[in-house]
């Protein structure tokens, strides 16, 4: 008893100290959002100095609107992914709702509002789909969502027969190619509806109960959240917004081509974890999504500028995410 006594002030003392020195490291430590901005920094600078291309007026468009399409499906994304579960298939729902509008367009006496609402509305459908089969029949969202990634991309080819529709009416390429005071419309997209996930999880009591969901999800029953319906309101919105995607993607190439969005859905979930947000949920942030879609879309025009082979993108897109998910582990584990 003595001994346990005479030992208790050393053992105190030492974790003092080593409070203390995790707290000085902590303080030296830069915030993980900074870090990638300086790999960003870095990454512009070494493809400038590789390819010289790379900072050219086009090129940098080319990257803007890569981005803003990763960025867009990473908004739902980041949510489904904050409750601990994933979303494989918004290639799919992009391909799917983007062929519906691709094919009513070609009937230019159709408005344009027809098109883009058809489009929204298989969006929402296939998100929707998604949603109760994994809140409501208790699903694991990768099995659904692996399901409906196979369903879309086969009702694709079913619907279009395998070919690309083109030549859309110039009122709706303005969606993809206009710009309003200089600055590209699909910028100006992007920017809003960031804007818009980054109040809703911030400012709502929406995204709260997201945060719980993920941190807790039998605490948040006990608390009285709503989890079904959260979760497939999250899934539903996520549907939307690659719809919205599909709208600004084959308004920017005026065509909509049966593959479009091929592998989309490893590089946002690429940029999601980049970005910081747990791929084990509770954790992350939209602001932080953005950063990642930039990483993942710089490394995407890197691998085409230096005539790396289309072939090599999917390795180095599962390569990027398997590290992402890696380093992710680690932390969690470290919290722990």
């Amino acid at each position: 008893m003595r001994a346990r006594f005479a030992a208790g002030p050393d053992s105190r003392m030492e974790e003092s100290q080593g409070r203390a020195a995790g707290e000085r490291r902590r303080r030296l430590a830069l915030p993980d959002s900074w870090i990638l901005i300086l790999v960003i920094v870095v990454m512009c600078a070494a493809l400038g100095i590789a390819e010289p291309v790379f900072f050219t007026f086009s090129n940098i468009v080319n990257i803007i609107i890569s981005i803003s399409v990763i960025a867009i499906v990473g908004i739902g994304m980041t949510m489904a992914i904050l409750t601990g579960g994933i979303d494989v298939s918004v290639g799919g729902i992009v391909a799917l709702s983007a062929a519906f509008a691709g094919s009513i367009l070609q009937d230019h006496d159709v408005p344009i509002v027809v098109p883009i609402l058809v489009s929204l509305l298989v969006g929402l459908a296939a998100g929707a789909f998604n949603g109760f089969f994994t809140a409501v029949l208790r699903i694991p969202a990768l099995i659904v969502t692996l399901a409906t990634m196979s369903m879309t991309r086969g009702l694709v080819l079913i619907y279009t027969k395998g070919q690309a529709t083109y030549g859309f009416p110039k009122s709706f390429l303005v969606l993809g190619q206009g710009a309003l005071l200089g600055i590209p419309i699909i910028v100006i997209l992007t920017v809003v509806l960031l804007a818009a996930g980054v109040f809703t999880l911030s400012m709502t009591v929406f995204g709260r109960r997201i945060y719980a969901i993920g941190n807790n999800v039998t605490a948040a029953k006990i608390v009285g959240i709503r989890v079904k319906s959260t979760i497939v309101s999250i899934y539903s919105i996520t549907g939307v917004l690659c719809a919205i995607a599909g709208l600004t993607t084959i308004s920017q190439l005026d065509s909509a081509a049966p593959i479009l969005a091929n592998g989309l859905e490893f590089q946002v979930i690429t940029a999601v974890v980049i970005g910081g947000t747990s791929i084990f949920g509770g954790r992350g942030s939209i602001g932080k999504t953005i950063i990642g879609a930039i990483i993942v879309g710089l490394i995407l025009n890197g691998l085409q500028l230096l005539n790396v082979s289309v072939y090599f993108n999917q390795f180095f897109s599962g390569l990027i995410l398997l590290v992402a998910v890696g380093l992710d582990a680690i932390r969690q584990r470290k919290a722990a």
